[in-house]
């Protein structure tokens, strides 16, 4: 029941994040303009990543351009680079805080945005948790709909081993059948 579209964009350090965003929400477009070709209904578009992925995945729920927001989306060790916590970043990333704050979901956040899965180990050291359950905290205080998912004892990519790289796909896997009401045959 899944169509899974792997989108590259193009990282830092040779190009900077407003370019990171800029494809994923080209990316989205494009899935949106060639969903009658791809087999893909474009009012069930889905998004998941990881780390950098997951700032990603978080813009594209909060974004108010129609064009490119998605319908659900999972973010796994998000680092929104929106969120106040994460200014030590601003500088590496050659951002001020206002770009930052543009180009992050954190500040965008409103009654509308996509539900939004969070998925976090408690023992992240690149990206604090606590990134994770603000954006949540913030979702909840403006009336959208999110979930958290603190993780003991996992660090920033726990997502990568095979053991909790399928236990992330399957909280990933339960939220997008919840959130586009199909039965998930599990496969």
């Amino acid at each position: 029941g899944y169509v899974s579209v792997t989108v590259n964009y193009r990282k830092l350090p040779n190009f900077g994040i407003e370019q990171c965003v800029e494809d994923a929400k080209a990316a989205v477009r494009w899935v949106r303009e060639n969903a009658g070709e791809l087999g893909v209904d474009p009012e069930r578009i889905g998004a998941l990543g990881g780390s950098a992925g997951g700032h990603l995945v978080a813009v594209l729920a909060t974004t108010a351009d129609p064009t490119c927001k998605v319908d659900a989306a999972v973010a796994v060790a998000a680092g929104d680079l929106g969120h106040p916590r994460l200014e030590p970043f601003y500088e590496m990333a050659g951002l001020t805080a206002e770009q930052a704050k543009r180009l992050g979901a954190y500040p965008h956040i409103q009654k509308n945005a996509t539900p939004l899965l969070l998925v976090h180990g408690t023992d992240d050291e690149a990206v604090p948790f606590q990134v994770s359950k603000d954006l949540h905290a913030r979702y909840q205080q403006r009336g959208a709909q999110s979930k958290l998912i603190l993780l003991p004892d996992y660090q920033h990519v726990f997502y990568v081993t095979p053991k909790t790289f399928f236990e992330a796909m399957g909280y990933a896997r339960a939220f997008f059948a919840e959130q586009f009401a199909f039965k998930d045959s599990g496969s």
